[in-house]
């Protein structure tokens, strides 16, 4: 009897280690930008484990970024209107899980309905809030608030919520590359037809100088851009302003 109870529990937790392995080795290929095997990853842990919040919410940011890729309009517009039906399944059957939260209001920035995404990323931060982040939510909610602002055209997106999320995740020691490349990109697509601000990258070189690598600091996703600034750029390599 004992020797059947402990192989129950054995296969279970190996259960528990194959999936956390695969979504980890999806996002390794989508911050490496195989974003298409990413993708198909993810479809299959969710088509096994249909109520994990992270498994879904991932697999709706990797089918934005397949989207993307393609260059199409018609298919990033497809693609939205696919994540939206995912989050908002998932987020039922999960019991609004704050990271859905997040990503329905991703959704919302990029329909141009910013009142209620903020509303959704207000709940969520409520959700996760605690002692422990100082009341500033979960850092994986931070992160995906900046990552979420990121998104879409320069008119999408508030950049002070953007940096006050970035800046908290960071107090809280919260914040992965990811983020910061992700704030980087937030400070360049708000700074018009002017070169890129020394500020975004500051938080480029953030993202590269983080050590070992896994997939929230995968290098190629670490360094975006090249190690040395144009010399027109006002900034040295670590973004601070040329005296």
């Amino acid at each position: 009897m004992m020797k059947r109870f402990l192989l129950s529990v054995g296969v279970v937790l190996s259960g528990l280690g194959v999936f956390a392995q695969t979504v980890e080795t999806a996002l390794k290929d989508m911050f490496d930008g195989r974003v298409q095997k990413a993708r198909k990853d993810l479809e299959a842990v969710v088509a096994g484990k249909p109520n994990d919040a992270e498994a879904n919410y991932w697999l709706g940011q990797a089918t934005l970024a397949a989207a993307k890729a393609t260059g199409q309009a018609t298919q990033l517009t497809a693609a939205r209107e696919k994540v939206k039906e995912l989050y908002t399944k998932a987020m039922a059957a999960t019991g609004q899980a704050p990271l859905l939260m997040v990503g329905v209001g991703h959704i919302e920035l990029l329909e141009g309905k910013a009142a209620e995404a903020k509303a959704h990323f207000d709940a969520a931060i409520a959700a996760t809030a605690n002692k422990k982040n100082k009341k500033y939510g979960d850092p994986a909610i931070l992160n995906a608030i900046v990552r979420a602002n990121a998104d879409g055209s320069s008119k999408i997106g508030d950049l002070a919520l953007t940096e006050e999320k970035a800046k908290q995740s960071e107090e809280i020691l919260g914040a992965t590359p990811d983020m910061f490349v992700n704030l980087g990109i937030m400070y360049l697509k708000t700074g018009g037809a002017t070169p890129p601000p020394c500020t975004a990258l500051a938080s480029f070189s953030k993202a590269s100088a983080i050590p070992k690598c896994s997939w929230t600091t995968t290098r190629s996703r670490c360094r975006p851009i090249a190690s040395l600034p144009p010399a027109t750029w006002p900034c040295t390599s670590n973004g601070h302003k040329k005296t």
